[in-house]
């Protein structure tokens, strides 16, 4: 048996209690999770009922970001809580839960993996944290940072140390969760012909669904806002509060002007992100085709969460998507539908790969045939060709010489 203490700070839905419930399926493993004091109603990774979750061993809550908690620390909670401190492994899972200090000596021989998760937060930050946490693995979810982090050059006055090893470990589904809901949605099934899932800063910065969806057209001066339902615009000062001030503004404002367009041409709606896990993958399935707008050139966790509950998704092209998830495009054998993005809704070819996207989305939605077959290619991309959250944490033990699989 292999012991694993994991770190993580579990704000819902937070992409750690996926791999925490993946570790979990395997026989061969014991996972400790560790993390600030804090509960949210998740779900159980055997029956997939929602339960309220707690950590194993709950340290102290910080009054700052990233909380940060010692070595010394986290082995006398571990004490305190009757748990033998003789791990492994140790993983620190990002956001915002980082450890630091000197490594216990009797660990000083195990790895310590780093899974970076968020594939928008600069490189600068997980550089920093991984130094401090004497890590020895760096999981990067980002093939595109993964391939700035291994040319060994300095970033932002940081720089990988020699001794890490450095692995892409993209974005993946928990295929018990992400599924099809057919027969639990009834007539809510598939009930919008296109659909666009945000998170929180997206939903505060597009509007609600009932207000419509608010397109930024100038950072600098008066923000012009023009809501698609009733085409009346108005202007403000300032951006609302939950705007993403760290994401390259013309990605943002690239995504809210298509977003703007697909309403009206293809009747895209606004499903809610911010759900615990079972909710989120029932919102997915409230529409036939979902759209995808990467604003970090990442692979990010719509891909495989889409085609893992059988939507027709279309999305930009991003490094790493053809490697894990198969060639883009339409019809039998396909799994996602892919466009090329232009990053200025300014651009002159912008109008032109618009209408791109609006004729994949029209021909998804009139072939019930061709639809029927990429539901069942996407989910076998995900199930079979190892793209869940336990296939995932088969290559974090395996690259930290922890277990093998055949």
């Amino acid at each position: 048996m292999k012991r694993i203490l994991f770190g993580f700070l579990h704000a819902p839905p937070t992409t750690c209690m996926r791999y925490l419930y993946a570790f979990k399926k395997l026989d061969d493993i014991e996972i400790i999770s560790i993390g600030p004091e804090r509960s949210h109603i998740s779900w159980d990774f055997k029956t997939s009922e929602t339960e309220t979750f707690s950590h194993d061993i709950e340290l102290p809550k910080r009054d700052f970001h990233p909380e940060w908690y010692d070595w010394e620390e986290v082995m006398e909670a571990c004490v305190d809580n009757n748990i033998d401190t003789d791990f492994d492994l140790i993983i620190q899972g990002e956001p915002n839960f980082f450890l630091r200090g000197p490594k216990p000596e009797h660990l000083k021989d195990k790895p310590v993996a780093y899974i970076v998760i968020d594939t928008h937060r600069g490189a600068s930050v997980h550089l920093y944290a991984a130094q401090q946490a004497s890590i020895t693995h760096f999981f990067i979810a980002n093939e595109y940072h993964r391939a700035i982090y291994e040319t060994g050059h300095m970033i932002q006055g940081l720089w990988i140390e020699p001794n890490w090893k450095v692995i892409w470990c993209p974005a993946a589904a928990e295929e018990t969760i992400c599924k099809d809901y057919k027969e639990e949605l009834g007539n809510d099934y598939e009930m919008y012909n296109a659909g666009f899932v945000g998170n929180d800063g997206i939903d505060k910065f597009a509007g609600s669904l009932e207000d419509g969806i608010y397109i930024p057209w100038d950072k600098y001066t008066k923000l012009e806002y023009r809501n698609p339902f009733t085409g009346q615009v108005e202007k403000i000062d300032e951006y609302p509060s939950g705007f993403a001030q760290d994401v390259r503004f013309s990605e943002y404002q690239y995504r809210a002007h298509l977003l703007h367009e697909l309403c009206g041409r293809v009747g895209l709606k606004f499903l809610p992100g911010s759900l615990n896990h079972i909710e989120y993958a029932k919102s997915l399935n409230k529409a036939k085709v979902i759209v995808n707008a990467c604003i970090n050139n990442d692979l990010n966790m719509r891909v495989p969460e889409v085609m893992s509950c059988g939507r027709i998704l279309v999305t930009d092209i991003m490094p790493g998507l053809v490697q894990k998830f198969g060639p883009s495009g339409y019809g039998y054998g396909f799994g996602y539908i892919g466009y090329n993005k232009c990053y200025h809704p300014m651009c002159a070819n912008f109008e032109l790969e618009l209408n791109v996207i609006v004729d994949k989305i029209e021909r998804a939605l009139i072939d019930d045939e061709y639809r029927e077959d990429m539901k069942l290619n996407a989910r076998r991309i995900i199930v079979e060709n190892r793209n869940t959250y336990l296939d995932r944490c088969k290559l974090i033990l395996e690259e930290t010489g922890i277990l093998t699989f055949l």
